[in-house]
């Protein structure tokens, strides 16, 4: 697949908040799906459960902050991040305006998640206690939104103390 190519998708109830299919299961044998895009400033995930995939993140460019289990922590360019399955996690864009990220889920599935919750997305005003029956219908606990605060991560990806 060339730059730029792929079907894209809305993943989160933000304006503007789609991902880019890069590799779905059928691609893949069902072994993973492989997605990215844009992390706009200000999004991010509800913290979640997935339990039938694992999640690993590769941040392309820009800066996100994440939790993963117990942890918060400052992710820069070129940082991979793994995040089991039965573990909470969720990221977000504080305030890196060419954040971009590539997602890798394994096993595949997700797309499908995805494909039925994207309708609701679509609708305004948004069901989100529907959006978050999907999940729960995909192996997915939604946690709600965690209370972010800038943990002043410097171009690094260090902490500013």
């Amino acid at each position: 697949m060339q730059p730029n190519e792929g079907e894209r998708v809305r993943s989160l109830p933000f304006p503007n908040s789609t991902r880019v299919y890069k590799l779905r299961g059928k691609d893949t044998g069902g072994l993973f799906t492989m997605m990215e895009g844009h992390i706009l400033v200000g999004e991010g995930p509800q913290l979640h459960i997935h339990h039938r995939e694992d999640e690993t993140f590769r941040v392309m460019e820009g800066e996100l902050q994440f939790i993963i289990d117990n942890e918060t922590f400052c992710a820069r360019a070129g940082t991979i991040i793994h995040a089991p399955r039965e573990v909470k996690m969720s990221f977000t864009n504080v305030n890196s305006p060419n954040a971009y990220l590539q997602i890798i889920f394994t096993p595949s599935g997700i797309e499908n998640y995805f494909a039925k919750v994207n309708k609701v997305y679509n609708v305004e005003p948004i069901n989100h206690t529907r959006a978050d029956e999907i999940a729960k219908e995909f192996g997915m606990d939604m946690l709600g939104m965690p209370q972010w605060e800038d943990l002043g991560c410097d171009a690094n990806g260090t902490l500013n103390n």
